[in-house]
């Protein structure tokens, strides 16, 4: 049982990460496709 919780634990903590990775990639999509705005 208690390696299910760690188990639990664990993806959580992965599915943070990748939530906050896409957040990221987003916010640099706008801001290069604003550059490229911007640059012409």
């Amino acid at each position: 049982m208690l390696k299910i919780l760690e188990l639990n634990s664990n993806l959580e903590e992965l599915t943070l990460k990748v939530e906050s990775l896409n957040d990221l990639w987003s916010l640099y999509n706008v801001i290069s496709k604003d550059d490229e705005v911007s640059s012409r």
